[in-house]
């Protein structure tokens, strides 16, 4: 079975990485470190989905644009998709993947 508690765990370690407490002021050009903070990412739940169903989510949250003002550059998506399958989907801003 996919657990939930331990697809959060690896999901913790990364906010407390410098690069990924970056953000961009408004205004004038200016990138600052954010103090971490302990986030919690939800858990989507596809396993009574159907897998088009599933793709169809995974291509919007994909294709959304990422605010870059005063906003996180990356985003944690741990999904199930049935009892023994599952994941984490990483979405970064390219100014901390490039």
């Amino acid at each position: 079975m996919i657990s939930p508690r331990l697809l959060r765990k690896p999901v913790t370690i990364f906010p407390q990485l410098t690069q990924c407490r970056i953000r961009v002021a408004e205004g004038t050009p200016l990138q600052y470190i954010v103090p971490f903070e302990n986030s919690t990412f939800p858990v989507y739940d596809f396993s009574m989905a159907s897998e088009s169903g599933f793709h169809h989510w995974e291509q919007a949250v994909t294709r959304e644009v990422m605010g870059l003002v005063d906003a996180p550059l990356f985003h944690f998506y741990i999904f199930r998709l049935g009892e023994s399958e599952g994941g984490i989907l990483l979405k970064t801003h390219h100014l901390i993947s490039d």
